[in-house]
């Protein structure tokens, strides 16, 4: 995705969502491409990055993390999901964890039409279940928690 198509969303108030990776390293410390940043080094405020985390609320083994460059992280580990010739398969990753980050800010958008994809990207980070594994490896320092997702965006 190129800095023109974040632009786009940006002013179309879309909120983008990418996979942190899965090289198990800080991305913080590491450069990994895409960024949800501008030429100059700003962060878009419509772009979230999730991590993988495991049944237990830890980070995946797998995860790339960081507490600047993460915002939160969700489900990635042994996640049920169809494949080709109508079968299903067991996925590990953060693009298995990213479209449960997506479902749950698309139940928000839906339910809550008015606020803006900054304001679902700050739900999303401030109410996840905190976990002290996860502390310093996301901004948001826990896994992604639709129920108190859709309780914090009633209040907004």
């Amino acid at each position: 995705m190129c800095i023109r198509d974040r632009k786009y969303a940006l002013a179309h108030d879309v909120l983008l969502l990418q996979a942190a990776g899965n090289s198990h390293k800080d991305i913080d410390a590491t450069p990994y491409f895409p960024t949800g940043r501008d030429r100059k080094g700003v962060k878009y405020e419509n772009y979230m990055r999730v991590g993988a985390s495991d049944i237990a609320g830890a980070p995946a083994g797998m995860s790339n993390y960081g507490r600047n460059e993460v915002d939160v992280f969700a489900p990635g580990v042994d996640i049920r999901s169809t494949t080709v010739g109508n079968t299903y398969m067991y996925a590990d990753g953060t693009s298995v964890a990213c479209p449960v980050a997506s479902g749950v800010a698309a139940i928000i958008r839906a339910y809550f039409p008015k606020l803006k994809a900054r304001e679902v990207k700050e739900i999303l980070v401030k109410s996840c279940r905190r976990s002290d594994a996860l502390g310093g490896m996301c901004r948001g320092g826990g896994v992604i928690d639709a129920f108190e997702a859709v309780k914090l965006a009633s209040t907004y």
